[in-house]
């Protein structure tokens, strides 16, 4: 091969070479650079829209928990709130019955925010009845308040108790929105004590009266209950039909029911709903029962309404 052409060759892959390696150089500084530089930007951006929009979503929510406690909250005038709330507690004292009732408001505090805390102090007596009256009173009313401390000291036999409670409610600003009336103050106060809350699971007082009334832990000597004594121990099948069978270990008893029967235990009252395999469903007063082989009544599991 001819020297010059060999050299015009070599020059020629030379050049290419260079011309290469520019080119790379070129395209990473100004095409591939720039787009990963706008692809981080755009990663960037997204993310900062995604915080903004959990940021919104949480502004809006805590604006809907702030509307939602301004409806609950005693106005923002401290005197009037203190006065409207403590005769509210008065009134709640008359009508579960409480006597040798004293009700002392405490200093107010301020956890922080926009809001300040009222304190009131409950001295009073009562029976067991007495005071699931009071609380059910009290947590049915739809205000921003709470009992922090409850303290139930038994009385001579158990069936009266000296008792004792602190208790917090909150002012917010806005609460009552433009009312500036003390009478009108009044007439919306008092119809948000008549508005029902969502902090009660049970619709009256009569089942709360029922669970803490009628298991008194402050008897010195309590009657056993005897759900805690009966067992359910067979279920047999006779004529096509099931029978069960429940061994009330107090009276060292037996009883035997059908679907329909209904099972007496004290005050105690269930209908045999149904029978199964190895349970029973049991319809109560309060709700459905489902109690399996070898489990006394009071292990019995509830069952949801919807069953």
């Amino acid at each position: 091969m001819n020297p010059k052409v060999r050299q015009y060759i070599l020059a020629g892959i030379f050049g290419l070479m260079v011309l290469y390696y520019l080119g790379g150089m070129l395209f990473e500084q100004l095409v591939q650079g720039p787009l990963q530089a706008a692809r981080g930007r755009t990663t960037q951006l997204q993310q900062n829209l995604e915080r903004r929009r959990k940021e919104l979503a949480a502004a809006r929510q805590a604006a809907e928990w702030l509307a939602y406690w301004q409806q609950q909250a005693l106005p923002p005038n401290r005197e009037l709130a203190q006065s409207l709330y403590q005769a509210w507690l008065v009134q709640l004292c008359d009508e579960a019955k409480l006597s040798n009732r004293s009700i002392n408001v405490g200093a107010p505090r301020s956890p922080g925010g926009q809001f300040q805390v009222l304190t009131f102090s409950l001295r009073a007596r009562a029976s067991l009845e007495q005071l699931v009256d009071f609380l059910f009173g009290f947590y049915r009313t739809d205000l921003l308040h709470q009992i922090r401390t409850l303290t139930v000291t038994p009385l001579g036999s158990a069936e009266e108790f000296d008792i004792s409670m602190s208790i917090e409610a909150a002012m917010l600003p806005e609460a009552f929105g433009t009312l500036t009336d003390t009478e009108q103050i009044l007439r919306e106060f008092t119809a948000r004590t008549w508005r029902p809350s969502r902090k009660l699971a049970g619709p009256s007082a009569e089942a709360y009266r029922q669970v803490v009334v009628g298991r008194n832990i402050f008897r010195l000597d309590p009657a056993p209950d005897p759900l805690d004594y009966t067992f359910l121990t067979s279920i047999v099948e006779s004529n096509g039909q099931r029978e069960v069978s429940f061994e009330v270990r107090l009276t060292d008893t037996r009883l035997r029911l059908k679907k329909g029967e209904i099972l007496e235990l004290g005050q105690f009252r269930a209908i045999v709903w149904e029978i199964f395999d190895s349970d029973v469903l049991l319809q109560a007063d309060d709700g459905l029962w489902l109690v399996s082989l070898g489990e006394s009544i009071s292990q019995a599991a509830a069952i949801p309404p919807q069953f």
